[in-house]
């Protein structure tokens, strides 16, 4: 398969009153042409930093610190002039964002706002081509009477159907690679899976490839092709979707996947996590989940453990894998 997106050691440095907060630290991942990957983690561990990165939307004082990459079908991105990403964002990556209550313009028609990108990029010859394409885009994505409600304001929308304009607008000018930050947080569990089953049809109709961005692993698994596992702004686990969620090898996968109720019901209480995520401004050279783990010993903390390849082609990051494997 055509490698479309290659990450490798990005890292991502904010200041703060404790010194230099290292929100993504050393993530490499892969995604390719029509793959759906899941990056799934709590909140806090760097997820929704790793797509703003790829899509060149670091706000200052934050950056990306030198020796990182991100490449799309092979052409860097992260020396580009704002002038040169802007070229880049929306028309080869589109991007989902978390709330459509905070990520459209409330005194702006949805028509309008999606037609922007198309706009921008002259994806159309004219604007009455323009605004044929934005119909038929919202009708793609479910929208009901698309030519009467082109006109219309978000807050004339139910949150479902906004997402769905949202989705939409990232899909303009069809591009290659969607970024789904947590698309479907702010919706109940119908509308989810309304949502999901309009990206899944996206990616199966289009070949478009969908980095998603959730801290549901049980959605991950019904979603997506593999999963990358992310802990305090690093990767621990990278694998096929069913093998990591049936069979996770690193501890913290196990502590996520130990957290999944089951349909009808499970015998005894479900088992949390111990503690929280560590202060990012004072990680271990080592392991970050050190503290929380069972499984951990001194070495854990003081040698750094890159990610390994398994026999079965799974990449994990722990120096105690059998111990954890035999429980």
């Amino acid at each position: 398969m055509e490698k479309l997106l290659v990450i490798e050691n990005l890292s991502v440095e904010f200041p703060s009153p404790r010194g230099p907060l290292r929100a993504v630290d050393g993530v490499s991942l892969e995604v390719q042409a029509g793959e759906i990957v899941g990056l799934i983690g709590e909140s806090g561990s760097g997820k929704s930093t790793v797509l703003l990165a790829v899509m060149g939307l670091i706000a200052r004082p934050g950056r990306i610190l030198p020796g990182s990459s991100v490449r799309l079908k092979g052409r860097e991105l992260t020396g580009l002039s704002p002038k040169d990403y802007r070229a880049v964002r929306g028309y080869e990556i589109g991007m989902v964002f978390q709330d459509p209550m905070t990520s459209l313009n409330p005194s702006m028609p949805i028509g309008e706002q999606v037609r922007e990108s198309l706009r921008v990029h002259r994806y159309c010859k004219s604007k009455a081509e323009e605004r044929e394409r934005v119909i038929q885009l919202l009708e793609a994505v479910g929208i009901t009477n698309a030519a009467q409600r082109y006109r219309a304001y978000p807050h004339q929308f139910s949150g479902g159907m906004l997402q769905r304009v949202l989705i939409a607008s990232a899909l303009a000018c069809n591009p290659r690679l969607l970024l789904a930050d947590e698309p479907t947080t702010a919706l109940d569990v119908t509308i989810q899976a309304q949502i999901l089953d309009l990206l899944k049809e996206i990616n199966r109709e289009r070949n478009t490839a969908i980095l998603l961005v959730s801290h549901d692993i049980g959605l991950a698994a019904e979603f997506c092709d593999r999963i990358a596992v992310m802990y305090a702004g690093r990767i621990v686990e990278v694998g096929p979707a069913e093998q990591v969620v049936n069979d996770p090898r690193h501890p913290y996968t196990q502590g996520l996947v130990g957290c999944l109720p089951t349909f009808g019901g499970r015998r005894g209480r479900l088992e949390p996590i111990p503690g929280s995520l560590p202060d990012l401004t004072q990680l271990p050279r080592g392991c970050a989940f050190a503290d929380r783990c069972a499984h951990a010993i001194p070495q854990c903390l003081d040698q750094e453990i890159p990610l390994q390849v398994m026999p079965d082609g799974r990449e994990v990051s722990c120096i105690r894998i059998e111990e954890v494997m035999a429980g």
